[in-house]
């Protein structure tokens, strides 16, 4: 009988630890998604009623005006100022240095190519101690 209640318990947890992350993700999308809708009304309101697709139409502008952000945060002096307002305004919220650590940490893993083999990930630094690097003919 402990064994019934025991494999009971430990898939109920590990079902909620299933759904719980799904749930969750899924009310932030919503909430992301209604922050975009509200931060595009004021974009659409401004493109002609006769136009089909206003709000595909306002995305792609922030999604433009995103990208130009990029572009000049690549020069010289448009890094300087994103690393003066970052230092002067956003790191004295509470909060943004973790976020931008976590965001960070997801853009370079994405870069990061990494080799598999047989499960394990390979050594770059090249063979070990004792190796024979000479060549065989």
């Amino acid at each position: 009988m402990k064994t019934i209640a025991e494999f009971t318990k430990t898939t109920l947890i590990g079902g909620f630890l299933i759904i719980l992350p799904i749930y969750v993700s899924i009310i932030l999308i919503a909430k992301a998604i209604q922050g975009l809708v509200a931060a595009l009304k004021p974009i659409t309101a401004v493109v002609p009623a006769y136009v089909q697709f206003r709000e595909i139409i306002a995305a792609l502008v922030i999604i433009t005006i995103c990208f130009i952000a990029g572009l000049i945060v690549r020069t010289g002096p448009g890094l300087r100022a994103k690393n003066a307002f970052e230092g002067a305004v956003l790191e004295r919220l509470p909060g943004y240095t973790l976020v931008r650590g976590l965001a960070s940490g997801t853009v370079h893993r994405a870069g990061r190519r990494t080799d598999i083999s047989s499960g394990a990930r390979r050594n770059r630094r090249g063979p070990g101690p004792g190796t024979d690097h000479r060549k065989t003919r």
